[in-house]
């Protein structure tokens, strides 16, 4: 926590658009910190402003896409995106975007490489590959997790199953939406 951590040090926070530091800041304000600073409109301004030659790595965002290029630039698809941080399983060269957990009772935040994405089935290590519940499928590419009771093996089978097959099917739909408006876009 923050209890040791003096009240007079300066602090500065950043984030993509500026928008939970600048919360989080006046948050902290309120906690008597007294030397807050704060990157005006967040890494997407200075990167707006600055450029990206400096920049190493990808944006993390709070929806589907869990990582955008620091380009901005939504129409140009540049392939993979750069991580900064090595694989949270083995330590080699990680691949954005951050997937969580597919051990739904984790759902630990992480980074991993190409090899250990499929080899630990989306976990982020052996204990939660061997979870009692039904793990749910690696999210490979962004996306959206379907409600967590599709995945959980426990709930059974009689009267959850239209449920389950429904959300299956709306999240299936959802994702296709996504992926023919992101194709028109590009096009």
């Amino acid at each position: 926590g923050l209890e040791d951590v003096d009240r007079d040090r300066p602090i500065m926070m950043y984030c993509t658009g500026g928008i939970r530091c600048d919360i989080y800041s006046t948050h902290m304000k309120q906690q008597g910190f007294k030397n807050m600073y704060t990157l005006e409109g967040g890494i997407q301004n200075y990167l707006r402003q600055e450029g990206e030659e400096h920049w190493k790595g990808s944006l993390y965002v709070f929806d589907s896409r869990m990582a955008v290029p620091p380009h901005l630039d939504s129409t140009r698809n540049d392939g993979n995106l750069k991580a900064v941080s090595p694989c949270a399983i083995c330590g080699a060269t990680a691949q954005a975007p951050h997937l969580n957990c597919a051990n739904v009772d984790c759902n630990k935040l992480f980074l991993a490489c190409e090899k250990c994405k499929p080899k630990f089935s989306g976990c982020c290590c052996e204990v939660c590959m061997s979870a009692p519940r039904q793990l749910r499928p690696i999210k490979k590419d962004g996306g959206y997790y379907a409600k967590l009771h599709v995945y959980d093996a426990n709930r059974g089978k009689s009267k959850d199953t239209s449920k389950r097959k429904e959300d299956a099917e709306a999240l299936q739909a959802k994702v296709a939406a996504k992926k023919a408006a992101k194709a028109q876009a590009t096009n």
